[in-house]
């Protein structure tokens, strides 16, 4: 069960596809960092970009620094901003945040690596960004240990994945996750947000009550982040009044 209120949700698996270019990786990074600062919560990353990046998305959320930027404002202490990016780069190691690289690394590792952060780093929510790039096992029972994983922990799982595009060399094994993650998640979710966009959707395409709806959410371009991630929470508290009738 989620020890916060960031979802307000009781299922252990939720799965959010978007096409590429919607802002997938920034609305995980934008839920990571609604967790971090106003749910105290443990976070687990598992994502294939460099730990280095993401931090760069988080400082340029909290700074309000363009995320393009960054890359030169590290180098060049002369710089105005240069103490504002260095102290909140300082401020998002006193998170409870680990990020873990998963690019080409095997489901069973990827599994250990859950369960040592569970345990040891008292993580409170999982967050995977491009599961296909985790390798070996089988698909599907590689989705469904993760269900059962993130039940037996207690801890929710939400896992991003892309629409495959028919230059990928990976459409079938996206192709195949996505089919299975619609299938086995609790809840799953579509980003729509067409390229260069500020207005997002979130549409709802499974949840526990059925019902089918979308939650508006807002882009930032300079810092790539979504602002209102506490419209989902807000959601899924309303809908589950509504259950209760």
């Amino acid at each position: 069960m989620m020890t916060a209120d960031l979802f307000h949700l009781t299922e252990p698996l939720t799965h959010i596809a978007s096409y590429p270019k919607a802002g997938k990786t920034s609305l995980a990074v934008s839920l990571a960092l609604d967790a971090l600062i106003h749910h105290d919560m443990g976070v687990l990353f598992c994502s294939a970009s460099k730990e280095r990046n993401i931090r760069h998305r988080m400082v340029s959320a909290m700074s309000d620094i363009d995320l393009i930027e960054i890359e030169y404002i590290k180098e060049c202490p002369e710089d105005e901003k240069y103490k504002k990016y260095n102290d909140t780069l300082t401020a998002t190691f006193n998170f409870n945040f680990i990020a873990c690289d998963i690019r080409g690394i095997v489901f069973e590792e990827f599994r250990r690596k859950c369960l040592y952060h569970a345990y040891y780093n008292q993580v409170e929510l999982i967050v995977v960004d491009d599961l296909h790039q985790v390798v070996g096992g089988d698909t599907q029972s590689n989705i469904q240990e993760l269900k059962k994983l993130a039940s037996v922990l207690g801890i929710p799982c939400i896992v991003f994945t892309p629409l495959p595009q028919a230059e990928d060399d990976s459409i079938q094994k996206v192709t195949k996750i996505n089919a299975l993650l619609n299938t086995y998640a609790d809840v799953t979710m579509w980003l729509d947000r067409p390229e260069y966009e500020i207005a997002a959707q979130l549409e709802v395409i499974k949840q526990p009550t059925g019902k089918f709806s979308g939650i508006p959410l807002s882009f930032t371009p300079r810092t790539a982040h979504f602002t209102d991630v506490e419209m989902i929470g807000l959601h899924f508290i309303l809908t589950e009044l509504e259950k209760a009738g």
